[in-house]
C-alpha cells in the first residue's frame, strides 16, 4: 500500500513539472513576441500582417493541363486554387510550363476562379504558356478576360465561352454553339439534332443537379472551340453533382449509400440506363430523358470522345469505361469532341 502511494505521488510530481514547463515555454514565447514588436507601432504591425496576406501565391499548373487525360492532378490543382481563393489570398495561375492541354481545362479554370461561392473579389493573375500553339488557344478562348495579365484580350469568332447565371435553358445559346460547330464540321440533320438535344439536356440537368437546400442554385459554363480539325465542347455544371442529387429507390442500396458502404461508381450502370433518377422531379416541356438521352446520342459516329466527370466518378461513354476518383469534382463536367471526317465515313458505310 505504501509503495502504491509513493508511485502515485511521483506521478503527480511529474505531471506538475510537465505543466510548469509548458507554462514557462508559453510565457517565453509571449515575452519574445513582445520584444520583437516593442519598437513597432500598431500601424507597423498591421502592415506586416497585411504584407503576409497580400503575398501572391504562384500556383504552378500540371504540365499535362487536361482533365480528361490527367484527371487526378488537374482536380488537385483546381482544389488548391479554390482553397487559396477562398482564403482571399492573391494567386498567380502559372501556366507557363504546360506542354500538353485539352480545351476543357480552360473552361474549368475559369469556372473555378470566378465562382461567387468562394471568390470575393480575390486578385487572380495569369501568365501564358511558352508554347506558341498553346498560348494561342488561351488567348482565343477569352481566358484573359477573367485574370489580370499583360496578355492582350482577343475575341475569336470560331469559339464560344458563355456563362449562365439564371439557371434556365437557353435555346439561343445552343443555336449559337451549333453555328460555330457547323463552321468547321459537316454534320447531317440527325447529327445536328443529336448535338442540339445534348445542349438542351445539359442545360436542363443543371436544375436537377442544383443545391438541394436552395433549389436551382447552380450556374453553368459552355465552351466551344475549333482546333486542329476537331470541335471540342465543354459544359461545366456548378451544382452539387449527379451522385449527390440521385434518388436510389432500392431500400438496401439507399442505406448502403447513406452509410458509404456502396461507392458512387457502383451506381453508374443504373444511372446511364435510366433506372436511377434525380431527387428533384420537375416537368419541363423541352426536357428529354436526361442522362440516358445523352448516352444514346453519344454513341453516334460523329462523336470521337465523350466524357462525364461528377463528384468522385469518371465515365468514358464511348468506350464504356468508368472509374472512381480520389479527388472529387464539385459539380458535373461534360466533354465531347466532334471529328471533321466522321460524317464522311458514316455516309460511306
Amino acid at each position: 500500500m505504501k509503495s502504491n502511494k509513493i508511485i502515485q505521488y511521483r506521478r503527480h510530481q511529474l505531471a506538475r513539472q510537465r505543466y510548469q514547463l509548458k507554462r514557462s515555454r508559453k510565457r517565453y514565447q509571449q515575452t519574445r513576441q513582445k520584444r520583437i514588436f516593442r519598437w513597432l507601432t500598431k500601424s507597423d504591425v498591421k502592415e506586416i500582417k497585411k504584407k503576409d496576406k497580400t503575398k501572391t501565391k504562384n500556383h504552378v499548373a500540371p504540365k499535362n493541363f487536361s482533365l480528361i487525360n490527367n484527371t487526378e492532378k488537374m482536380l488537385s490543382y483546381l482544389h488548391e486554387s479554390r482553397k487559396i481563393i477562398k482564403d482571399r489570398k492573391p494567386i498567380n495561375l502559372d501556366i507557363s510550363r504546360i506542354t500538353k492541354m485539352t480545351p476543357d481545362s480552360i473552361a474549368l479554370v475559369i469556372s473555378t476562379i470566378t465562382n461567387p461561392l468562394w471568390n470575393h473579389k480575390t486578385i487572380v493573375k495569369g501568365n501564358a504558356p511558352k508554347d506558341i500553339r498553346l498560348r494561342k488557344e488561351f488567348v482565343e478562348s477569352g481566358f484573359y478576360n477573367y485574370v489580370k495579365s499583360k496578355i492582350p484580350v482577343r475575341s475569336y469568332e470560331n469559339s464560344l465561352m458563355h456563362k449562365e447565371t439564371s439557371k434556365i435553358v437557353k435555346p439561343d445559346i445552343a443555336g449559337s454553339a451549333i453555328d460555330i460547330i457547323l463552321n468547321k464540321q459537316q454534320l447531317n440533320d440527325d447529327e445536328i439534332d443529336a448535338v442540339y438535344t445534348i445542349f438542351i439536356e445539359l442545360m436542363s440537368n443543371t436544375l436537377h443537379h442544383a443545391d438541394m437546400e436552395k433549389f436551382a442554385v447552380s450556374n453553368w459554363w459552355l465552351y466551344v472551340s475549333n482546333e486542329n480539325g476537331k470541335t471540342c465542347v465543354t459544359f461545366v455544371d456548378l451544382g452539387v453533382g449527379i451522385f449527390k442529387s440521385i434518388h436510389v429507390r432500392n431500400y438496401f442500396k439507399a442505406i448502403g449509400k447513406s452509410l458509404k458502404l456502396i461507392k458512387n461508381v457502383d451506381y453508374v450502370e443504373e444511372l446511364l440506363s435510366g433506372k436511377i433518377g434525380s431527387r428533384i422531379e420537375k416537368d419541363n416541356s423541352i426536357r428529354g430523358k436526361g442522362i440516358p438521352q445523352i448516352v444514346k446520342s453519344s454513341k453516334l459516329d460523329c462523336f470521337k470522345k465523350f466524357f462525364i466527370i461528377s463528384n468522385d466518378v469518371k465515365i468514358d461513354l464511348k468506350n464504356n469505361i468508368y472509374e472512381g476518383l480520389e479527388n472529387k469534382f464539385r459539380g458535373t463536367f461534360f466533354y465531347f469532341e466532334l471529328c471533321q471526317t466522321c460524317n464522311n465515313t458514316t455516309n460511306g458505310n
